[in-house]
């Protein structure tokens, strides 16, 4: 794998597991929280 890609798909792995805590944490300890959703797309 090319290593630019290999570094920007890391980023992007890594950006989305941090989404990913944060919503779980304020689906379960924000009472005012609503969930939204996201789009991705890759090209």
């Amino acid at each position: 794998m090319d290593p630019d890609f290999q570094y920007d798909v890391q980023e992007l792995s890594e950006t989305l597991e941090s989404e990913h805590v944060e919503w779980e944490y304020a689906t379960k300890n924000i009472d005012w929280y609503t969930q939204d959703t996201l789009f991705f797309q890759f090209t």
